[in-house]
Parts: structure tokens; sequence; C-alpha cells
């Protein structure tokens, strides 16, 4: 009784002071909005989440069991603690185990009596990796899990991701478990059994789960001709949509079927080093009853790594551009995927208009650095290299600009001034801004 008068009275303030605001009475509404705040506290009513870094926050609750992540350029990173030491870890579905970043792992006081040469393999064409790893035992704990392991590869992580991410923990934790992924609240849940989870509006999508590798079955309209059916790797650990094999690139002769693409390079494109495809406008994708329309895919040329040659119809990858329009529902104990449609459904895709791709290392590098462009983009043609270090973005520090927020970072700018450093010496470019289809 008290909780439903508390909130009455909630949607009593609410609905005479937004009236106030719309008639410019800011002063009084922002009171008001700070008691409402206190109620909402004492009562423990929930709102929903504001994802608007420069909004007030509005207070969101998760279940009580729930895991709180930061979803942040298309990955999903949550806290966890590794032999004592806190760090944010990529939740990543296409790899397995625990990996330390090598920058993260260094300044960290780690105290493991082993490191071994091992061979890493990943998304790349330069093949297996050679790398450090923790030879030792490890303990892992998150939230009410305690996990152990005992060997760990040490990598350059921070190159492909950026400075946030300070290790990857793969899906060979949660085998045996039902993991719930909400992208628009923040949260996963880590669960026994399916049985306690509402299924309610979900559709069910049978799995293969082999060698720690997660399948689903998944039909890609290329063009009205052409349509590519097959198993495809569900990898929370990309941020792509739908990424095609070079394989399956080869046996659709996509290079002459697919008439406006756009070749993209991205010099660390994955654990295994540089990695190439094609950028373009599918007519769409269909997961059991579920599917959107033009969707913005790619088909990869690597001839090495992940996205090479495969045997069988494992057709690809499937990224968090495609995962996070929906509620996520993982039952590795029956092998079956839950979706349902969430309020990311629209918009769907977005243009890019920069011409080159980048990773954000302000925090360790004091910029953001060029990892990767779009053939013939005016980027490329302005003088900008790989590696470059950009410091400054229309004469506007970089440590200033809010890099998640699109708008504050291009906003509806017709061209782009960059200050960066080469070699230790500064440069400046300008070019003007182009689309392309970029997800």
């Amino acid at each position: 009784m008290k909780k439903n008068l508390l909130q009455w009275l909630i949607r009593k303030w609410l609905k005479k002071y937004m009236r106030l605001y719309f008639t410019d009475n800011v002063h009084q509404f922002l009171k008001t909005s700070l008691f409402i705040t206190v109620l909402l506290l004492m009562g423990g009513c929930a709102g929903g989440e504001n994802k608007n870094a420069e909004s007030e926050p509005i207070i969101s609750k998760i279940p009580e069991n729930a895991i709180p992540i930061k979803y942040h350029d298309g990955r999903i990173y949550f806290t966890c603690i590794t032999d004592g030491v806190e760090g944010l870890y990529l939740f990543d579905t296409g790899a397995d185990g625990l990996i330390f970043d090598s920058t993260f792992y260094s300044e960290r006081p780690f105290d493991h009596k082993k490191i071994v040469q091992t061979m890493l393999p990943g998304v790349g064409t330069g093949g297996f990796q050679q790398t450090r790893a923790v030879y030792d035992t490890v303990n892992i704990d998150f939230s009410n899990l305690n996990l152990k392991t005992n060997i760990v590869p040490i990598v350059d992580l921070k190159i492909i991701a950026g400075d946030k991410i300070d290790g990857v923990i793969g899906a060979s934790f949660f085998i045996n478990s039902v993991l719930v992924i909400n992208f628009e609240k923040e949260y996963i849940q880590v669960l026994d059994c399916i049985s306690g989870v509402d299924i309610s509006g979900f559709s069910k999508i049978p799995m293969k789960v082999e060698q720690n590798r997660t399948n689903i079955p998944i039909s890609v309209e290329i063009d009205d001709e052409v349509r590519i059916t097959g198993d495809i790797v569900l990898d929370t650990g990309s941020p792509g949509t739908i990424n095609l094999t070079s394989d399956m690139a080869s046996r659709h002769n996509l290079e002459l079927i697919v008439k406006d693409k756009t070749k993209l390079y991205r010099k660390y494109g994955g654990i295994s080093g540089e990695s190439s495809g094609y950028v373009f406008y599918s007519n769409s994708f269909q997961i059991s009853d579920l599917g959107l329309q033009d969707v913005i895919i790619e088909y990869s040329l690597d001839k090495s790594g992940s996205l090479a040659n495969r045997k069988g119809d494992e057709i690809g990858l499937l990224g968090t551009g495609i995962l996070d329009k929906y509620d996520v529902i993982i039952d590795f104990s029956n092998s079956n995927l839950y979706l349902k449609q969430n309020s990311n459904i629209k918009p769907i895709f977005e243009m890019s208009k920069l011409g080159f791709t980048f990773v954000d290392r302000r925090e360790t590098l004091g910029g953001l650095i060029v990892t990767g462009f779009y053939a013939g983009s005016n980027a490329e043609a302005s003088g900008l290299k790989i590696d470059d270090r950009i410091i400054t973005i229309n004469h506007k520090d970089v440590a200033k600009i809010d890099i998640e927020n699109y708008n504050d970072f291009i906003g509806d700018n017709q061209a782009v001034a960059l200050g960066i450093v080469r070699d230790q010496a500064e440069f400046d470019f300008s070019f003007n801004l182009e689309k392309f289809t970029s997800y």
C-alpha cells in the first residue's frame, strides 16, 4: 500500500511539474525534480535508464542477482576481480577462457610464478600469434560467482578495442549456465536453469555448442537472387553486424554480385592482426521468425584467421550490431537462444562519414589512434596514416570531446580538421566528410 501511494504521488508531481517545465518555470521544476529523486530513492522505485552522458541520470533498478555491464562501442564490459586486482573485462562468446591485456597486466600487482610462451588464434591474417601466458592458477570473482583457470594469454587488447579493455572473459566459463543479457538496462544475469526465466514473447532458436563455439542458423539475403544460409558464430566480442567469411564470399561470387560496396582495411582487425573486407547493404537477414531489412554487413577478404576459409556451412560472425536490438537469453544447458525485439530496433543503422577507423587511447597514449581506412576516402587521400595519434578535432582537444556522443564528435559538420602526432612531430589534416556504409 505504501509503495502504491508513493508511486501515485510521483506520477502527480511529474504530471504537474512537467507542465511547469514546458512553460519555462525551470527553477521550480528543478527543485521538484530533486524532491522526486529523493522519493525514488526512499521508495526503491525504478525509472528507465538514460544513456545520454550529458543528462541527469535516471534511477534504474536491475534484478537483484544481475551483474551491471557497460555497453560501450558495441562491446559488453563488466567489472571483475582476478587474483585481487579489479579490471574491466569484455564478455566475448567468440573467445575461450580468460585473456589479460598486456598493459593492464604489466601495470598491476600480479604475482604469478610461471609465465610461458603460447600460440593464440583470432580474427586477422597473421594466423596464430605467439604471446606470453600465465601458467598458474588464476581466481576470478565477479558478483557472486567464483571461477578458476590456469592458462591465461597476455595480449595487447587495447590496440584493438581501446583503453577501456583490461581483459576478455569467454563463454567457456558459462557453458552450463543460462545468460540473460539486457542491452537497454545494461545488465547480465548468470542463472542455473531456464525454468525461472520469463521467456514470453521471445523467439526460440536452436544452437550448436561445440568446442566452446556457439552457432545458430541464419539466412542472409544479399540481393533479390542470392541468399546465403548456414550456421553463424554468436560473437558478443564483435561490434559489427554480420561478417561473412572469405570462403562464403568466394562460394557465392560476391565480388561480382555486390556492385555498391566499399573496401575497409584495418591494421588491428583482431588478435591475429590486420583484416580487410567489403562493406555493403544487404537486402535482409532472417533468424527464425526475426529479421531486419537493409542491413549493412561485411564480407571478409582474409586468407587466414577466423574470417578466412572454413569447412562446412559456418558462414561468419554475428556481432552486437545485430544482437543489441534484442533482449537476449543464451541457454547453454539446453542449446537454445531466445531473442525478443527491444527499443533499439529503430533507428537501425547509421552511416559513417569519417572515412577512417580509430580506437580511443586518450588515457594511455593521449589521443585517438587511426587503425584503418575506407579505400578511396577523403581521409585516406588527405595524407592521414594508420597509427597517427589524433590530439585535436576541429581545433578542440580530444580530451574535451565526448567520443561516445557522435553529435559532439562530428555533428552536422561537412568537413573536419585533425591535429595529429606522427613520429613526435605534429601535423594538421583537413578533408570533407562523406558518407560510407558503416555500422
